[in-house]
């Protein structure tokens, strides 16, 4: 099969030309209680109370809850493609597009094999908005250029969206592209009948 095409090396973070969606939020750091690092983070980010995000529905291991949880303030997540390097090779780009955005990351250095869990240690969640790292773990702010984050590896990071964004919500995507298993990848069509045999 001969097909003029070749992998694309690198990718954007996001499409520069979407612009901010939050230009204006106005963010108060806020003090975490132990393993709430999640909803105090959505806390700071919604200007809500740590305890609107302390439900039944959160569960801090699928960010797919908290973006349903951010659904009454009008905002939703949507996954940013990373892998496992250290948030410093990110960090640059996503200042630049200026806008907010979680960060997850692990607190401890990738040198070692996954426990018998499969675990990799522990992990923890800040608020970039646009030039800033609001951390809940220490209850401040800094210039993201200064916090520590910087030297640790990625988990996941996702940019706060517009609530119904095609790229905010697993159920969005169900929406515009079916309920496949896959959470809606489209599907090649099936293969057309072949004609029946003249005879």
């Amino acid at each position: 099969m001969d097909i003029d095409w070749v992998p694309d090396p690198s990718c954007d973070l996001w499409n520069p030309d979407d612009g901010r969606f939050f230009p204006d939020l106005e963010i108060t750091p806020l003090m975490q209680g132990v393993g709430a690092c999640v909803p105090t983070t959505l806390a700071m980010l919604t200007g809500a109370h740590p305890s609107a995000f302390m439900v039944p529905e959160m569960n801090t291991q699928d960010p797919r809850t908290w973006s349903d949880l951010l659904a009454p303030y009008g905002m939703g997540l949507a996954y940013v493609p990373c892998d496992v390097r250290r948030l410093e090779h990110y960090l640059d780009e996503l200042v630049a597009l200026d806008d907010a955005f979680l960060l997850s990351y692990c607190l401890h250095p990738l040198d070692c094999e996954p426990d018998e869990r499969g675990k990799l240690g522990p992990s923890h969640v800040v608020l970039l908005y646009r030039d800033m790292i609001y951390d809940a773990r220490l209850g401040t702010s800094c210039q993201a250029e200064e916090h520590s984050c910087r030297l640790r590896h990625t988990k996941r990071i996702f940019r706060v969206v517009p609530r119904g964004s095609r790229r905010g919500s697993v159920r969005t995507a169900r929406a515009v592209l079916g309920d496949h298993p896959s959470w809606g990848i489209r599907q090649p069509p099936a293969p057309a009948a072949a004609p029946p045999a003249s005879g």
